[in-house]
């Protein structure tokens, strides 16, 4: 058993958790991005906190990113609280837990006054108004659903259509929900800190600080058959608490979690039909074991024991229906419209899983190809553990550039030049540069609409930030800078770039597509079939990192009037805020514009050769989304050099590509 303990942890740390540092530094990954955005004027709005799975460090196929935003004009206390000790600048609640089911409250308004309150989210009660969950509910499904929308997606990479699915915006890789902040936490919890744990596991330091943190309160309420009873409810959440606790376990701990979660998703979920077992209730069974055994016990030769142990919890739970909560033992989490042979038939399934959990875990689809392929488990030569935890992520998890805003850009500054930490800053660093490609794309345009003297610092301007830009990847960088060249009519510099460029353009890179991240085992494949990697982090960036598509911003409209058509020639859509094209497209159209510039026919002649077999060849373009925007380039290149026939021919591609297109990019 102890064999297969250290077998099956070595195999989970290659393919799904990653090593205790890959697991770090995704960590501080996301700690950095909270730290970023909690910056005016978003903090004035709200508080971002990462939380789940993968701001605990494990990034496993099919989880969401799970984000909690506190309203930042809100404020709960304790009923009893003094008027006196409140902060009367912020919507007041009082939080009232007689008349609640355990585990949540009611929300007194204070103020009904205060300029953040609307009437649709206020409910006369008998003792005065509450906010009520279920009316806010509504409200976000309603007629304010556009504008929350744009509110809150402006802070957060853009991960797909996002839609309202009860206190939450929900995309098909993104949760954002919605609370209110109270510093103190209900008596009901206060035993949690004087709670007798034999043997340590948590330090009192760590304890006490929890009570610092406060809680959360979220729109939901208790989900039971009287829904009459319960609609005003707000759940009680130990998010933060939770995320500290998690983060001090260890690594064979983090092993145990994510083996617990991978037969959840990917075996019980399959044989049984109901959602009684969440993830949620994973994550507090391993609270409770983690409390109870002795840490010497949580090694790789003990791994399977201590998986174990917790799909017996499980059972035990579901076997007499009632499932503690962590911090609030009273409050069962069991949902009461579970049905009795729902959970008889989970119980069973718990009980099976005790007796051949081994040949279950293997059977899971995360594990059983990686078995099968018996892939080289160690981190690609030249990639540090850094490099490993990061460079999956930086598609997805990077906030969208159009939102870096100048406060963001001062923080990165102020934190690279004052931080200790070489991967604290090194993440700023990231952060900065891609404020820096944000402003970079986005005044592409302004040296059009001043004199002729700040049109040639404007110029010097945008090309320091195209230079700064190339940190982000091989390619991005430099085609910012090839555009400022064009665009200023400095034809012959546009050249000298775009002539190195495809060079750059190699398929031994490492490729980010749209809005994806790979996972490990998929990353680490990729990485044995290319270069060896040498240098620090960002020489890797701007060496072997590329991107599956460049985004030109289109100009605003009170600059549109100052500009010719040199530049309409560059965006094919002209109808969106952003064209969207694979790099490689955009560099071999870059070079027929700058030939037609200069008027040379035989340079544009062949520009026009590279991009059809750009365009025809490319893997980049194998996406519908991509296709069609390149063959429209294609279409626009065969105009200029007057060949209307081929012309016609890419006219007629582009229509049938049109058919399957939709408005954005699919995940490829």
């Amino acid at each position: 058993m102890k064999l297969t303990s250290e077998e099956l942890y070595k195999l989970m740390c290659a393919e799904i958790v990653g090593s205790e540092k890959v697991v770090e530094y995704r960590r501080l990954f996301l700690k950095i991005h909270d730290e970023v955005f909690n910056t005016p004027p978003f903090s004035e709005i709200h508080t971002q906190i990462c939380s789940g799975s993968k701001a605990e460090g494990l990034f496993m196929n099919g989880s969401d990113l799970d984000v909690v935003r506190t309203m930042s004009k809100f404020m709960a206390y304790k009923l009893a609280t003094s008027v006196v000790n409140i902060d009367k600048r912020k919507a007041v609640l009082f939080m009232d837990y007689e008349m609640s089911s355990p585990g949540y409250a009611r929300l007194w308004i204070h103020d009904k006054n205060h300029p953040q309150w609307r009437d649709p989210w206020i409910k006369i009660a008998n003792n005065g108004l509450l906010f009520s969950s279920s009316q806010f509910r509504e409200w976000m499904k309603g007629e304010q659903r556009s504008v929350i929308l744009e509110r809150y997606n402006s802070c957060m990479c853009t991960m797909g259509a996002h839609d309202l699915t009860g206190p939450c915006i929900s995309s098909n890789r993104l949760d954002q929900a919605f609370s209110i902040v109270c510093q103190s936490w209900p008596e009901s919890a206060m035993p949690w800190f004087s709670r007798k744990r034999p043997y340590h596991c948590y330090t009192d330091h760590m304890i006490t600080r929890q009570m610092e943190r406060g809680i959360l309160l979220v729109p939901v309420g208790n989900k039971t058959d009287s829904v009459d009873v319960h609609h005003d409810e707000w759940r009680i959440s130990f998010t933060m608490t939770e995320k500290d606790l998690i983060h001090s376990w260890n690594h064979v701990q983090m092993v145990c979690y994510a083996c617990l979660k991978m037969m959840l998703k990917e075996f019980i979920r399959l044989k049984s039909k109901d959602d009684i077992m969440t993830s949620y209730l994973v994550k507090t069974t391993l609270l409770w074991i983690s409390e109870e055994m002795n840490p010497i016990v949580w090694s790789p030769e003990n791994l399977y024991k201590c998986f174990l142990q917790c799909i017996k919890r499980l059972s035990y739970y579901i076997k007499f229906r009632f499932f503690p909560n962590y911090f609030i033992p009273n409050c069962n989490m069991i949902k009461c419209t579970a049905t009795e042979q729902s959970l008889t038939n989970l119980s069973n399934l718990l009980v099976d899983i005790s007796i051949n959990g081994l040949q279950y875990l293997l059977q899971c689809p995360s594990l059983s190809g990686s078995l099968k392929l018996k892939l080289d488990t160690g981190i690609p030569i030249g990639l540090t553990s850094f490099d490993f935890a990061l460079l999956p992520l930086l598609s997805s998890y990077l906030p969208e550039p159009q939102y870096m805003n100048r406060e963001i850009t001062e923080k990165c500054i102020r934190e690279i030049m004052y931080s200790t930490s070489t991967r604290e800053k090194n993440l700023y660093l990231l952060f900065l540069v891609r404020s820096i490609y944000e402003r970079a794309r986005s005044t592409l345009y302004t040296s059009f609409v001043v004199n002729n003297k700040l049109s040639y610092l404007e110029q010097r301007r945008r090309q320091f930030e195209a230079i700064w830009t190339t940190n982000a990847d091989a390619v991005t960088g430099w085609i910012c800078l090839a555009l400022v060249f064009y665009i200023n009519r400095q034809y012959r510099k546009a050249l000298t770039v775009l002539e190195f460029l495809p060079l750059k353009c190699t398929r031994n890179k490492i490729m980010i597509w749209w809005r994806t991240h790979l996972n490990m085992a998929d990353f680490r494949n990729h990485m044995q079939t290319n270069v060896v990697f040498r240098g620090n982090f960002f020489r890797k960036l701007r060496h072997c990192k590329m991107t599956s598509f460049i985004q030109i911003k289109s100009p605003e409209k009170e600059v549109t009037k100052y500009l010719d058509n040199r530049i309409s020639w560059l965006f094919t859509v002209p109808s969106q805020q952003y064209i969207t094209c694979p790099p490689e497209t955009l560099i071999h159209f870059l070079r027929v514009l700058c030939f037609v510039g200069t008027n040379e026919n035989s340079g544009r002649s062949k520009a026009v050769l590279d991009l059809k077999d750009a365009v025809e060849n490319n893997q980049t373009v194998k996406d519908p989304y991509f296709r069609y925007i390149s063959y429209k380039y294609l279409r626009a290149a065969y105009e200029l050099a007057n060949d209307i026939p081929r012309a016609m021919r890419c006219h007629e591609m582009v229509g049938k590509l049109k058919e399957f297109t939709a408005k954005h990019p699919s995940e490829v």
